[in-house]
């Protein structure tokens, strides 16, 4: 196995399997080293089932290549020094329906030249849960 890169960070999209037909299908950005088999999951859960109840996580130590996960995307690379700017936008985004909070995630980091330019865009027209928009939170900051 190639050695583990310490020097940046890969942001992925996490795209998790449907256990049942019916359930929402969750996304969580992952950060990982290149080559890593952990990695840190941020994402916006509701673990309670009732309506509003959500907090975002920011889970380390995770599997880089979960059972959980359909498919991963590849969103770029940055600066492991940066990895704390991805944390900051983060736990500014509103806790909410885990695919509007990956995208406006994806907006902040947008904001703050970590990832290029549409992949918001690109992202918000795939979002098939259509509840739970609180938004992106105070652009102003």
């Amino acid at each position: 196995m190639p050695p583990i890169d310490r020097t940046h960070y890969e942001i992925h999209l996490a795209i998790c399997k449907q256990t049942h037909p019916s359930d929402p299908i969750h996304w969580i950005l992952l950060l990982a080293h290149p080559n890593d088999t952990h990695c840190i999951w941020y994402h916006s859960v509701n673990e309670t089932g009732h309506e509003g109840a959500y907090e975002m996580l920011i889970e380390p130590n995770k599997r880089f290549n979960s059972w959980a996960f359909a498919e991963k995307i590849f969103l770029g690379l940055i600066p492991v020094e940066l990895g704390v700017v991805v944390s900051r936008e983060a736990c500014k985004v509103p806790p909410q329906n885990c695919q509007y909070w990956v995208v406006y995630v994806l907006m902040r980091l947008e904001r703050v030249g970590l990832v290029q330019r549409g992949l918001y865009r690109r992202w918000i027209g795939q979002v098939s849960e259509r509840w739970g928009d609180e938004g992106p939170g105070d652009l102003r900051d």
